[in-house]
């Protein structure tokens, strides 16, 4: 099976369980993190709109998945190695978006045009820039809607306001930074995933 079709199934699998999910908790009634589920199938909408043109290589489309689901298993006031979940989840999803964005560019550099040095910042800087608009999401959220879990409230995970969004801001830069130092240097060591 080529990377596209991979993606594309995964792609599939995910919005089904999305769907699933948020048709359950509107039957259960745990409304919890219904708008955190319906953001969630909106991006994968777009990504079955996209997955061609991003071309992504299987490995970063399992990461990309994959921080999408961690985001819902509603860890949010545990701790992990000493850092809180929130914290975690910032930098992986920052790290996740900093590999799409490279692979992205590194897709659509075939002339060359952009150096490698080039396409990491650019990865950086959209990476940070996504980090940077969910800070804004869950403030707009919080001043309208409240307190409560997910993306649009302030809860478990979320404390001491301009603190926690100072702690986001920072391990988006981390996840950020990470994720462009892994392309850099699979790039310059060569390693090559296969691609259509």
């Amino acid at each position: 099976m080529d990377n596209n079709k991979f993606v594309k199934y995964g792609i599939f699998t995910l919005l089904g369980v999305f769907i699933f999910l948020t048709i359950l908790s509107f039957g259960t009634g745990d409304l919890e993190l219904i708008g955190d589920k319906f953001v969630a199938i909106g991006m994968l909408l777009m990504a079955l709109l996209w997955y061609k043109s991003f071309n992504l290589s299987i490995p970063t489309a399992i990461f990309g998945g994959f921080a999408l689901i961690l985001h819902h298993l509603k860890l949010y006031g545990n701790v992990y190695m000493g850092l809180p979940f929130d914290r975690w989840m910032h930098f992986i999803a920052t790290l996740a978006i900093a590999l799409i964005i490279f692979e992205y560019f590194k897709e659509h550099n075939k002339n060359k045009a952009l150096s490698l040095f080039a396409i990491c910042m650019i990865s950086m800087m959209v990476a940070l820039g996504a980090g940077s608009i969910i800070e804004i999401v869950e403030f707009m959220g919080y001043s309208f809607l409240g307190e409560g879990e997910g993306l649009l409230r302030y809860g478990v995970g979320d404390f001491g306001e301009w603190n926690n969004a100072c702690w986001d801001l920072m391990c988006n830069t981390l996840g950020a930074f990470v994720g462009v130092t892994i392309m850099w240097f699979i790039e310059v060591l060569g390693i090559k995933f296969k691609r259509n």
